[in-house]
């Protein structure tokens, strides 16, 4: 028996046509392919023929313009339906900020130029490469998300087949990229200058005293030794929920730090102190200073999600991989390491009980084993 595409409907009197497509619930009934019924009926069997005919040119069509657009081109074409989407309120405007982050700063200088068709398993790879190497592991896949969203865009209106993408790799595979998560003396320089001007010192305080960040957004005057120039670390400011602690306002100032051997004399680098002193003249200026202020922030204190936001700004204007506050508290212990400061001096400096505790994060630079290596001449 031959199946026809064309069929008619008793009830109506008129006719309709099938087309053989894809199933979207394929993973729910198992079923690949669907028979799609046309939205509208016709007069005649002809008439049917003709306009099944036209749907089918138009699929063709379609495809065959796939196979000429660049990502570049079929990543502007979804943001454009994405902002009209987000006028209509039926998409966040913090999503669409994203996916436009994510498509025109990152997919499009590193894939702009490929033609969709020719896109291969490689090129997905190296872009999953390029977002671990320069972002961490949650915000890469987050990114990763946002770019397969376009794919999948592609797929749905050109009906072009994309190549096979390999899974995004999980947490515990990151290192096979070989990527150190740390930024040295002079990059750190050269990223502080792209920094927001009352964040400065705060940022500061991270890599140059190897502060946590509730450490450091808790110091308040009356914690600073003008006399030895350095801080006494006492406190500590951690997130609260909201709901449980109303009365915190999303964070809790507690009254000790992450350990008791945290509590600790931090002395402070030549070059810190001057700032940190120009910061200190500022504030007294302002009526109605008190001890009791925050040497972050004045009257109010800078929250930790402030500061992480603050830190990944900075990088990324100044073009650098992304870190975390917590990496840039790291990145004082590797410089220590890589200067030669015995590692029993640097635990006591980072408030660490346990010198061990250097291992998972003081790296050493390559240049310093090839120094190593000279006692051997």
């Amino acid at each position: 028996m031959i199946l026809m595409s064309v069929h008619y409907n008793e009830k109506k009197k008129k006719y309709y046509y099938r087309m053989r497509v894809k199933n979207p619930n394929f993973m729910i009934d198992g079923k690949r392919y669907i028979n799609k019924q046309s939205d509208e009926y016709y007069t005649s069997e002809k008439k049917a023929k003709n306009a099944e005919a036209l749907a089918k040119a138009k699929r063709d069509d379609d495809q065959n313009i796939g196979n000429l657009l660049t990502i570049e081109t079929t990543c502007m074409e979804y943001l454009d339906i994405q902002k009209r989407a987000v006028r209509n309120n039926q998409v966040k405007v913090s999503t669409f900020q994203l996916l436009h982050h994510v498509l025109t700063k990152l997919v499009i200088p590193k894939l702009g130029s490929i033609k969709y068709s020719e896109l291969t398993t490689e090129n997905i790879e190296s872009f999953q490469k390029f977002l671990l190497e320069n972002r961490k592991h949650s915000t890469a896949s987050k990114y990763f998300d946002k770019f397969l969203e376009n794919i999948k865009f592609c797929k749905r209106k050109y009906h072009v087949k994309p190549p096979y993408i390999p899974p995004f790799p999980r947490k515990n595979d990151f290192k096979q990229f070989g990527k150190e998560r740390y930024i040295d003396i002079d990059n750190f320089k050269i990223a502080i200058s792209f920094a927001e001007p009352k964040f400065v010192l705060v940022l500061s305080a991270l890599f140059y005293c190897g502060l946590r960040v509730g450490e450091s957004t808790s110091l308040t005057w009356e914690k600073v030794d003008f006399e030895k120039q350095g801080l006494f670390i006492k406190d500590n400011i951690y997130p609260a929920n909201r709901k449980l602690f109303p009365e915190y306002n999303g964070f809790k100032h507690n009254d000790s730090p992450k350990t008791e051997s945290s509590v600790r004399f931090q002395p402070c680098p030549p070059s810190f102190w001057k700032i940190l002193l120009v910061e200190y003249e500022r504030q007294k200026s302002i009526p109605g200073f008190k001890s009791t202020w925050y040497v972050f922030g004045g009257a109010t204190f800078f929250t930790p999600l402030a500061v992480r936001y603050n830190v990944k700004k900075m990088l990324r204007n100044a073009n650098m991989p992304e870190l975390t506050p917590h990496e840039l508290r790291h990145s004082y212990a590797t410089h220590l390491t890589n200067e030669g400061v015995d590692s029993r001096v640097i635990a006591e400096l980072m408030g660490h009980a346990d010198e061990s505790e250097l291992k998972r994060y003081a790296h050493i630079k390559p240049d310093k084993k090839v120094e190593a290596l000279k006692v051997f001449e």
